[in-house]
């Protein structure tokens, strides 16, 4: 699977830096129109590319993935486990996340 990467100095490539994934969550709405735009500029400049890739604005260890449906087969993605989110080890799975990201749901 091919991603365009989106992290540090790979943002140059694609004529950005690090403004398109690190916009602040009080600036995400106005800017949300903008990174769109150059989300569908790049897929439009790299027909080969199945999504892109970029390092999480809440959590620098991990990747955040956008894949794109039209572009990835059938298939190509398998479900490894799974566990329902709203009981039992999963509830306390997304309580823990949650709680790392200082979230709070009412």
């Amino acid at each position: 699977m091919t991603l365009v990467s989106l992290r540090r100095a790979d943002l140059g490539h694609v004529g950005q830096d690090a403004w398109l994934t690190k916009c602040s969550a009080e600036h995400y709405a106005e800017h949300y129109a903008e990174t769109r735009a150059w989300a569908r500029e790049i897929r439009r400049w790299l027909p080969g590319a199945h999504g892109m890739i970029w390092r999480s604005f809440r959590d620098e260890d991990r990747f955040a993935y956008v894949l794109f449906g039209d572009r990835v087969a059938s298939g190509s993605l398998v479900e490894l486990s799974s566990i329902a989110a709203d009981t039992g080890a999963g509830l306390l799975l997304v309580q823990k996340v949650l709680q790392r990201h200082n979230v709070v749901v009412v």
